[in-house]
């Protein structure tokens, strides 16, 4: 029987089980369509993303198998699954070593079947993206000292560099120069931030201190990673660490 990760738990944390084999859900690319008179055929216009992804999970769950009576094991699965709002990290045992980010979109009524049986179907709405464990991996730079990230999925990815300030005590400003497969980044740590996140996935270079404040550095994007290898140099640092996680992913 198959499994499934959300909001902290298994679900057979609840003694739960998927009851239906999924389908394999497949994005679609966002295109809109622009008619022009006297002309056949619609043009296309790409806007540049996929879209997200409807599924569904019929699950079951068996008391005994969690220790809880019924009555009280749905008020255990519905306090998981109503408290656990927004994005949350999904993955099950149908796409092993890989998650997403999916909320809740709908869930049917919890039906008990028998005295020991629990039925119900949820209804999720996922980000396009299943991201492999490998990709979060995080990767340390030395000055001068060329590093390769091997892409091996079949999709270019949106790395995450992380810029760790040094010397925040001084209130100087951290830099640094990195080349990524031949194009330069001029970083940066605003002095008196802990440090920089320029994240690829979200288009946002953000600047964070330890209690909590915030600041946007600048308009900052870094380069896709390609399929393959990728060559990375740190060229120049000042008061900075540098490390990348580079987001391995798969439609």
């Amino acid at each position: 029987m198959h499994n499934f990760y959300f909001g902290g738990k298994w679900l057979s944390y609840f003694g739960g089980r998927i009851t239906k084999a999924p389908q394999h859900e497949i994005p679609v690319r966002d295109v809109s369509t622009v008619e022009i008179p006297y002309r056949d055929g619609d043009i296309l216009l790409d806007n540049g993303r996929w879209q997200n992804v409807d599924f569904e999970r019929e699950i079951c769950f068996l008391p005994y198998l969690s220790e809880l009576s019924a009555k009280h094991l749905a008020r255990a699965v519905i306090e998981w699954l109503t408290l656990n709002r927004d994005y949350q990290k999904y993955k099950d045992t149908y796409n092993p070593g890989y998650f997403t980010e999916a909320y809740i979109s709908n869930i049917d009524d919890i039906v008990r079947e028998l005295p020991s049986l629990l039925t119900t179907k949820i209804k999720f709405n996922r980000k396009p993206w299943w991201y492999s464990e490998l990709g979060q991996q995080t990767i340390d730079f030395e000055v001068n000292k060329p590093i390769v990230l091997h892409n091996p999925e079949k999709y270019e990815s949106l790395p995450t560099i992380v810029i760790t300030n040094t010397n925040v005590s001084g209130n100087t400003t951290a830099t640094a120069k990195v080349n990524i497969n031949g194009e330069q980044l001029n970083l940066k740590c605003t002095g008196g931030y802990d440090y920089a996140v320029l994240d690829g996935e979200t288009l946002q270079y953000i600047a964070y201190k330890s209690d909590g404040t915030t600041n946007f550095v600048d308009s900052t994007i870094p380069p896709n990673l390609k399929v393959g290898d990728n060559q990375i140099v740190a060229m120049a640092c000042k008061n900075t660490l540098l490390s990348i996680k580079p987001n391995w992913r798969r439609l």
